[in-house]
């Protein structure tokens, strides 16, 4: 009996490791499809092949940021927002993501919630903030 659930087991594994892999390969290429069309300046296309790739890896900050630029571009603010939030709940130390964020706030004329976030930026160490805060956030 042991003997078999053992052969069962090898025989799950042996099924559901190639799919997995191939999963994250799909993603992966999907995610490369997105970011040659988001540098082609495609930007609906690229949220396309985002969207597809994040149906297959749902917690990759990466794909979330870059949707969210495409977004940006489209200027979508509020979408991209909720792109960038989605990015830094993942990953709560992803400084360009409160750079963004911050960036798309300030286009929606939120000019406090742009400063929190370059300021969080730069606690992360994002020196390129440095010009925004300086320029955006010291009077406040």
């Amino acid at each position: 009996m042991k003997n078999f659930i053992f052969i069962f087991l090898f025989i799950i594994i042996i099924i559901t490791v190639p799919f997995a892999s191939y999963s994250q390969e799909t993603s992966d290429n999907l995610f490369k499809k997105g970011s040659k069309l988001l540098d082609e300046k495609k930007y609906k296309e690229s949220i396309v092949m985002f969207d597809e790739a994040l149906k297959i890896s749902p917690l990759d900050p990466e794909i979330y940021i870059y949707r969210g630029l495409a977004k940006y571009y489209l200027q979508e603010y509020k979408d991209a927002i909720i792109d960038f939030t989605r990015t830094i709940e993942i990953q709560p130390d992803y400084a360009e993501a409160y750079n963004l964020r911050g960036i798309a706030r300030g286009d929606l004329g939120d000019r406090t919630g742009a400063c929190e976030d370059w300021y969080k930026a730069s606690d992360f160490g994002l020196n390129t903030v440095i010009k925004l805060i300086q320029e955006f956030c010291l009077d406040e």
